[in-house]
């Protein structure tokens, strides 16, 4: 348990780069 609580943060971190990266990529095409 205590190796998915250490690794749910750090996905999480890494999804919201990527969903950051791809919102400001769209937004720049628009």
């Amino acid at each position: 348990m205590s190796a998915l609580s250490y690794l749910t943060p750090v996905a999480w971190r890494d999804f919201l780069g990527i969903l950051a990266d791809y919102c400001g990529n769209y937004a720049i095409a628009q």
